[in-house]
């Protein structure tokens, strides 16, 4: 009589382990796919696919407004609508106008002026980088509007203050020498 073997664990372990890889060499029919069955050469299970699978979730970040939006100046949803007669104060950094005055606009960076048509305003900077900077009044073509403009120095004085009537040519205040950072929008009404 022949003794009985048992398989030991590890010979158990390598029978499961080529059983396996025939099933997987098989292969199944696959049904999202029109083509026929026909070895393509490939050994193996499939690699995995190493991108992360697809949330078809909305990213709350998505729905964020841009916090640089020019929309956001303030609760009017335009800008930061300014009372006629008003001086506005700005602190001039190379980066931007920042707003000092009316309370409205300070800490704003360029924020955009709502004036009304006709009415009276001042506009001028009192503080700033160190850096040579003038304030002008432009139009849509980006030409200065009246000579409302102020000359170029690194420390404001009185002489950086520009007094107006509000009209609808206005269209932006900017420094000509950082034309593209210190630059708002005026929105009259």
């Amino acid at each position: 009589m022949t003794p009985e073997r048992h398989p030991t664990r590890r010979r158990a372990l390598k029978l499961a382990g080529v059983a396996s890889a025939s099933v997987l060499l098989a292969g199944c029919p696959d049904d999202d796919d029109d083509t026929d069955d026909v070895d393509d050469g490939e050994e193996g299970p499939p690699e995995p696919d190493d991108e992360e699978p697809e949330d078809d979730t909305e990213d709350p970040e998505d729905d964020a407004e841009d916090p640089d939006d020019d929309d956001e100046d303030d609760d009017t949803g335009n800008g930061f609508e300014i009372e006629p007669d008003t001086q506005i104060e700005f602190d001039g950094q190379t980066e931007g106008w920042i707003g000092i005055a009316p309370d409205d606009i300070e800490g704003e960076e360029n924020p955009t002026l709502v004036l009304e048509e006709g009415e009276s305003y001042e506009i001028g900077w009192t503080e700033g980088d160190g850096a040579t900077h003038n304030i002008e009044i432009r139009d849509d073509d980006g030409e200065v509007v009246d000579d409302l403009e102020t000359d170029f120095t690194d420390s404001p004085d009185d002489d950086q203050w520009l007094e107006f009537e509000a009209s609808d040519e206005m269209t932006t205040y900017v420094c000509e020498p950082h034309e593209t950072t210190m630059v708002g929008d005026i929105e009259v009404e």
